[in-house]
This record gives structure tokens, sequence and C-alpha cells, in this order.
């Protein structure tokens, strides 16, 4: 999933309903409906159905009820990553993965606050000097100044991953904690930057 939204919204996108249609088909065959008792599931529920019905009375009702009928997709995504997890299968595998590429982001975060440019070459400096985005960094977005929240997504993720797997490394955890948190800030965003404080909160 980190990869994908890294790819592009629309392979993002793909990738997301590839995991919720196999993960429906994997419940038709084991017909394990326990993760239904999930509180956090019944809220989810709730504020669907309320996104439903905010539609049905907003001025456009078309557009409204075709955006928030794509948020079941997100429940459906929610539903399988839990269920995964908590049953632990190829969760160690799969968090591995995913603080690999993470790492390389955070990594092209600081290398392009430092040079201008990304990894892979995009500009983020035009012939001024200037950023095209002001203080904000893109990383591999290349044209979206986002990746603060990109980080966000998989922060809390990974370091409870790190604590719980690699408890005799407390402060090699922490260092990379400070790391990661640290890159949220450089990018520039404001409003990740304050996610992220009340996320280590």
């Amino acid at each position: 999933m980190p990869l994908s939204i890294l790819i592009g919204p629309s392979i993002s996108l793909a990738n997301l309903i590839i995991i919720d249609l196999s993960f429906l088909i994997f419940l038709f065959f084991i017909k394990d409906f326990s993760f239904l008792r999930n509180k956090a599931l019944k809220y989810l529920i709730l504020l669907y159905l309320y996104l439903i019905f905010n539609s049905t009375i907003s001025i456009n009702t078309e557009l409204g009820i075709y955006r928030n009928l794509g948020f079941f997709r997100i429940i459906i995504f929610f539903i399988a990553l839990n269920y995964f997890f908590n049953q632990r299968l190829f969760s160690d595998k799969l968090i591995l993965i995913w603080f690999l590429i993470i790492s390389i982001v955070v990594f092209d975060i600081y290398f392009e606050r430092v040079n201008g440019s990304n990894l892979l070459g995009y500009p983020v400096l035009n012939a001024d000097g200037e950023s095209y985005y002001g203080k904000r960094i893109v990383s591999f977005f290349k044209d979206e100044p986002i990746v603060g929240g990109y980080i966000n997504a998989f922060l809390l993720i990974i370091i409870g991953f790190l604590f719980e797997k690699k408890k005799g490394l407390g402060k090699l955890i922490l260092l990379i904690s400070v790391i990661l948190f640290i890159s949220i800030f450089i990018t520039g965003e404001r409003a990740n930057s304050i996610k992220a404080c009340l996320l280590v909160i």
C-alpha cells in the first residue's frame, strides 16, 4: 500500500479495491465474522450512514452520494487490515516492507531539504532558486506537497511494531521515532506537523 500511494492515486485505488475484493472472497471461504463485534467498526458504519444522509440534503446531491458511497471501500479496507494484523497473518513481513519504503521516503525528505531536488531528480526550485511550494517538501509525490501526511499515516503503526518486536532496542527505536517525527516537521506542512504532535502525545 505505501508503494502504490507513491506511484499514484489510480494505482493506490486499484490496489485498495483488490485488497477489499480479496478479503471478501477470503471471508466467503473461511466464514469467520467475529470482526463484526469490533466497536470501531460500528462507529465507522454509523459515520458512513451519517455521510450518506448528509449527501441527501446537500446542494449537489449526486456528487455527494457518489463520493460518500466510495467511503465504503475504506471501511472494508479497515476491516481487512485489522483482521490480518489481529490474526498475525504475514504482519511481520508486511510491516518490515512498509518500514523499508517509509525509510526511503524519509531519507528523500532530508535529501530534498538539503539539495533542492529529490532522489529521482525532480527539481523543487525555480530559476530564481525559490521553491515552487514555498518551504514545502514534495519528495516522490512530484507535484503535490503531501509527503508529511503520507508519513503520518504509517508513523504509529511502524513505531508500535518496532517497540513490540524489539523491546531491547528502546534507544534505537526512540532515535528512529525522532527522525520520522522531524521529517514531518521539515516538510513544511503545518496541519500534518500538528497531527504528528497529537499522535506522539
